[in-house]
């Protein structure tokens, strides 16, 4: 029994042994591997940060860079457009055109349009659009200063180049009073003729029967023009048309025609129609893209009140 727990001593005091022996030399290795991968740890960490430091001290260092898109732009920049806050119409005596002065409050400009209507004198002077000096608009003083001058100069200028002499014509300032009245009712007299007899009616002559036409084909309906809607075009005509209302005096409006892609035909009128057009260089046969804007008000000739078509164009090529 004794030679047993002896035996089981030595064994235990082995183990104690072995095992120091082995905490001995086990503890520096780990000891040495936890500082390496500690010291590994710390340079993955402090290569991170230089790197994330990089990038944000980069990041705003980086050129700018605008991508563009390649479908032609058939929205309209409003950056580009103005529009007027009035328009005033001066009439000329004789009737050989007019002057449009368009009033931008905000910039306290006026700008300036002489219109030839007159088919000779506009052959004389070569256009039928003359641009003049702006003028600057005083909101205090209001027009009558611009128009005195704008005045001179159109006269002027048709004076040199057309060798006519003309003059503005200014209403009374009752014209507008009166064309807004009533005229008087139209009186019977009392003392009126009995009506002839009238002669006995013919029989009504048939009219030939006619051959079946045949199917024409169907007609394809412009659309409705609506403020603030992009049409896209080619531009087939531009040029002044002459209308004749009835009851009233016949008179000359600048018209523009544009064939939209289903063949229809869509006319727009006015005269800063006209003026876009020639500002943005477009041409007959051109792609062009068009807006109404709305209208504006403006001082007639006469005297009276009216409004204005404004519209926005862009040129797109062939």
């Amino acid at each position: 029994m004794q030679l047993v727990f002896g035996a089981v001593k030595l064994m235990w005091a082995g183990l104690m042994v072995v095992g120091k022996f082995c905490a001995w030399i086990i503890t520096p290795l780990v000891r040495v591997a936890l500082q390496s991968l500690s010291e590994r740890v710390q340079r993955r960490r402090v290569r991170r940060e230089a790197a994330v430091a990089t990038v944000r001290v980069a990041v705003p260092e980086l050129p700018e860079v605008l991508v563009q898109s390649e479908a032609p732009e058939t929205i309209i920049r409003a950056d580009t457009w103005e529009i007027a806050d009035r328009i005033a119409s001066i009439g000329l005596d004789p009737p050989v055109g007019s002057i449009h002065l368009r009033v931008y409050v905000a910039a306290r400009v006026v700008k300036r349009d002489l219109i030839i209507s007159e088919p000779c004198l506009k052959a004389l002077m070569k256009g039928r659009r003359h641009t003049l000096p702006d003028a600057p608009y005083d909101p205090v003083a209001g027009l009558d200063g611009v128009k005195d001058e704008t005045i001179e100069l159109a006269e002027r200028l048709i004076n040199e180049l057309g060798n006519r002499a003309v003059k503005a014509r200014k209403p009374p300032k009752d014209e507008a009073t009166r064309a807004r009245l009533p005229g008087p009712a139209p009186t019977v007299q009392q003392n009126q003729k009995a009506p002839e007899p009238l002669a006995p009616a013919l029989p009504p002559i048939q009219a030939p029967q006619q051959a079946p036409q045949a199917p024409t084909a169907q007609r394809v309906v412009a659309p409705r023009v609506t403020t603030g809607f992009t049409y896209v075009g080619k531009l087939v005509r531009a040029s002044p048309q002459k209308v004749e209302p009835k009851g009233k005096a016949p008179y000359e409006i600048f018209e523009a025609r544009l064939q939209l892609d289903n063949g229809a035909e869509l006319a727009l009128r006015g005269a800063e129609l006209e003026r876009e057009l020639l500002s943005n260089g477009c041409q007959v046969g051109d792609k062009v893209a068009i807006t109404p804007m709305g209208k504006v008000p403006v001082s007639l000739a006469n005297g009276g009140e009216g409004e204005k078509n404004l519209y926005r164009v862009k040129a797109m090529g062939r």
